[in-house]
């Protein structure tokens, strides 16, 4: 009887810690630096479900986070969440590929990735209060194994000083 108790517990143990070890990595809580990921507004940035992290990085100039596991169909799926949660949180978002748009985007539009793509997929400016961001989506396919293999990273930066005139309306 004392075996079977030492090995039920023995077990739950066990499946207690690898609970809680799968609950700190799908945290959407990937910057540690929260004083950085505050001072930029990042707390709220999530990644995909499948995502593995690679690294993440917070200073009071950039927020980055680079991970991996993510197709570019997954991508598109991606950015278009991180498209409807800024608009949910009424942000006013531009096309930081179209400098010379200042009208704010009220649709998303999907970019057409494939597995060689290597490069920016999505750049947004967006007005939070009064503040200008910039968030930069690059995604690196396989390319023929040229590249970083499904690669991604998000970058968020402050471009408030240079970007003032998005306020102005």
């Amino acid at each position: 009887m004392k075996k079977i108790f030492i090995i039920l517990f023995s077990l739950l143990f066990v499946l207690t810690g690898c609970a809680k070890e799968d609950i700190e990595q799908n945290s959407t809580d990937i910057f540690s630096n929260t004083e950085a990921a505050e001072a930029l507004d990042g707390r709220w940035l999530f990644l995909p479900e499948k995502a593995v992290v690679i690294r993440a990085t917070a200073t009071h100039e950039k927020l980055q986070a680079d991970f991996s596991g993510c197709e570019h169909a997954e991508i598109n799926e991606y950015a278009k969440d991180i498209f409807d949660t800024l608009l949910s949180k009424g942000c006013k978002v531009y096309d930081a590929k179209n400098p010379y748009s200042n009208k704010p985007l009220t649709e998303f539009k999907e970019a057409k990735l494939d597995t060689s793509f290597a490069g920016t997929a999505y750049a947004y400016y967006y007005v939070m209060g009064d503040t200008v961001y910039f968030i930069k989506i690059n995604y690196y396919g396989c390319g023929g194994g040229k590249y970083g293999n499904g690669k991604t990273s998000v970058v968020i930066t402050d471009e408030t000083e240079v970007l003032s005139f998005l306020l102005e309306e």
